[in-house]
């Protein structure tokens, strides 16, 4: 009988994951219609495209849209706007999800999210990787968290190229 609240409390924490990993509404992603080019002095950075490169993995199709809103989250904080012009590649190439209701019950012992990409533009390369071993944060967080990271790194990317073009110029 001591057990009775014990199991009420890890049933309504299952049913509550469950029923956030299948009602959650993914946002669109925000874009500028400015162009980004990749001209120095040129304002903003390239939106995104993602694909899914991680070999036998099980693609959910809600992580594209959850990086492509963590990144554009990250440029409107920097006040940074996303542009329309040339993409930068963004490949998925490791992913694992943990079942909602089995990280919720179990927590670490459940195993951990795992979400690293790969960034190309214009020749040049970078990554970006979250793991969460959370019982309570899921693949949402570390998807927001990755797009975000990949802001970073194509802000560094773009910069890079910015001076490279300056310095030819002159």
């Amino acid at each position: 009988m001591r057990f009775v609240p014990f199991l009420i409390a890890l049933v309504s924490i299952a049913a509550h994951a469950a029923d956030e990993s299948s009602s959650q509404q993914v946002p669109p992603p925000s874009t500028s219609s400015t162009a980004v080019s990749s001209a120095a002095g040129s304002t903003g950075v390239p939106d995104l495209q993602i694909d899914w490169d991680c070999g036998d993995c099980k693609p959910n199709e809600k992580v594209p849209p959850l990086i492509q809103a963590g990144y554009a989250h990250a440029a409107s904080k920097g006040h940074v706007d996303v542009g329309d012009g040339d993409k930068v590649v963004v490949k998925i190439t490791d992913f694992r999800q943990r079942n909602p209701a089995l990280r919720s019950l179990f927590g670490v012992m459940a195993g951990i999210d795992k979400l690293t990409v790969s960034i190309s533009w214009h020749g040049k390369q970078a990554t970006a990787h979250e793991t969460s071993a959370n019982a309570l944060q899921g693949m949402n967080s570390l998807s927001e968290s990755v797009g975000k990271q990949t802001f970073a790194a194509v802000q560094k990317l773009v910069a890079a190229e910015r001076s490279d073009s300056g310095k030819t110029a002159q």
